[in-house]
């Protein structure tokens, strides 16, 4: 005869968590403390399309004729970062999905960005020196991680995929079987 292992429902979660916690457990962390590196470059990000639209906004208020136009096209910049920035949603609970929803929205913020700054910051040199090579710096920085992030998801966090999946059927699994035992005690 085969030796199958058999399981309730209310065990199985307990022993898959007890077999695969080796390894769903440390590549579930380094996910998280991901997530928070790049919560916290996003934020710098932030801070540094502040400054730079803080700074352009003084330069807009001196209307000095020299500056005012790249002030202005640089105030507007700034904005457009900030409000890309504001979009990527940090996930509360890191699970697959989320991380590599995370990741994907984080790509396309940066995209966008990178090909602003390709195309704007030329056309306001050679003013805001200072303030474009601080935010250039946050911002690759900023590319740096979401590229770990995103070799992370590709590479390591997929193998917790399935794994993940099977946890969810089994949390589906468990709420049927409550209302199939509810509903058994109804019928009495």
């Amino acid at each position: 005869m085969s030796d199958v292992a058999k399981f309730s429902s209310k065990d199985i979660k307990v022993w898959l968590e007890r077999e695969t916690g080796s390894i769903f457990v440390p590549v579930h962390v380094k996910a998280q403390k991901l997530v928070e590196e790049m919560r916290k470059a996003v934020e710098s990000l932030t801070e540094a399309s502040k400054m730079l639209l803080d700074n352009s906004a003084k330069e807009i208020e001196k209307r000095n004729m020299k500056t005012y136009g790249r002030a202005r096209a640089l105030n507007k910049l700034a904005r457009l970062f900030l409000d890309r920035m504001h979009l990527i949603k940090v996930p509360d609970k890191v699970t697959y999905d989320s991380f590599s929803k995370f990741a994907q929205e984080t790509q396309k913020a940066f995209a966008v960005t990178d090909v602003d700054v390709r195309n704007w910051f030329p056309r306001i040199s050679p003013f805001f020196i200072l303030d474009r090579r601080r935010f250039l710096a946050t911002f690759i920085r900023a590319k740096e991680t979401l590229k770990e992030l995103s070799n992370f998801s590709a590479k390591e966090y997929v193998k917790t995929k399935t794994l993940e999946e099977t946890f969810l059927l089994i949390e589906k699994l468990r709420a049927i079987e409550q209302q199939l035992e509810n509903l058994k005690a109804q019928r009495t």
